[in-house]
């Protein structure tokens, strides 16, 4: 992982060599960069032994403890069986952090959303509702702790969510006028 720029930090033998602490008979047959991703790059990464598809993450040693949250709760929603791709390994490797999970098939969701029909879009939204729903029905987590203040239990939590719910709708009626109603509808239980 060597160079001043991080988009030329796919070294193909050192990744190999951690990929095959996971899948120990592995190669790696191929790997492409993907678009997006403001604090590190994401590489889909195509394996031999297994045949498998899965993401390294590359990231500035300095969002480690950002990015260990961030892994953390991916974990938390899938051990609760909401679609979250499985991490397989993260650690500090050549002065960078490095995840590799699961990659998933799939469209970027805003891009859908903007090339999209209204109904396609109220559809986008219904979802995306139903899961916000459940991620905040769940038990709070023990690492949960907000940038800017601690959630220590769930009226705290039931709070913060609102606050949050609030700004979103803010967004929607500035941004999306059309759609207020329908969030406002959607969002009201909480």
């Amino acid at each position: 992982l060597r160079g001043n720029k991080m988009e030329n930090e796919f070294n193909k033998k050192r990744i190999e060599k951690l990929i095959k602490e996971v899948f120990l008979d592995s190669n790696i047959d191929s790997y492409e960069k993907l678009t997006g991703g403001l604090v590190h790059l994401n590489f889909k990464v195509k394996i031999k032994n297994p045949e498998k598809e899965i993401v390294v993450r590359i990231s500035k040693l300095k969002y480690k403890q950002r990015i260990t949250k961030n892994n953390l709760a991916m974990k938390y929603l899938r051990e609760n069986n909401l679609p979250t791709p499985r991490i397989f390994l993260e650690r500090v490797y050549y002065r960078k952090f490095i995840t590799i999970m699961e990659f998933v098939e799939g469209e970027n969701g805003e891009d859908v959303y903007n090339e999209s029909d209204e109904s396609v879009r109220i559809k986008i939204l219904e979802n995306f509702g139903k899961t916000l729903s459940e991620i905040h029905g769940l038990r709070i987590p023990n690492f949960w702790n907000h940038e800017k203040h601690e959630i220590k239990n769930r009226k705290q939590w039931g709070f913060w969510t609102r606050e949050r719910i609030e700004k979103y709708l803010k967004f929607v009626k500035t941004n999306l006028p059309q759609y207020y109603s329908f969030l406002e509808r959607e969002l009201h239980e909480f």
